[in-house]
């Protein structure tokens, strides 16, 4: 039986733990995608399913290439970028970007013509002002 100082350790280790997550998420936003991912794992495993119902968990490494273009168009306010703007900017290679945007998540991503390039696409996350630039 845990006495009331073994709880009062135990739940300080926690509190610490969430201190440390919680900085590394303000340094690096990606950071809670990939945590989120990698619980949802472990629940599915434990569980045998999805961590939600109906929820297929993706892969891990496609989970955080497409938080960090989540991310990417969150701290642009969700502008069109093509995708050599988005692989320089999250240090992906052109490819990851590529199979993110048409394979992996094509459902949170729309694209259009680029305005000054004939066969040149720009790309946002779904749902922005149609009308912003």
């Amino acid at each position: 039986m845990a006495t009331a100082e073994d709880r009062i350790q135990r739940y300080q280790r926690r509190l610490d733990t969430l201190k440390q997550i919680d900085t590394l998420v303000t340094e690096d936003p990606t950071f809670a995608e990939e945590v989120r991912q990698h619980l949802a794992e472990k629940l599915a495993t434990r569980t045998g399913g999805p961590s939600l119902p109906g929820v297929a968990v993706p892969p891990r490494r496609a989970s955080v290439n497409v938080a960090r273009l989540h991310s990417f168009f969150e701290m642009r306010n969700n502008t069109w970028a093509t995708i050599s703007d988005m692989a320089q900017s999250t240090n992906l290679s052109q490819d990851s970007v590529r199979q993110s945007l048409y394979k992996t998540s094509p459902d949170l991503f729309e694209k259009r013509n680029h305005p000054s390039h004939g066969r040149k696409k720009q790309w946002r996350l779904k749902g922005g002002d149609p009308d912003a630039l």
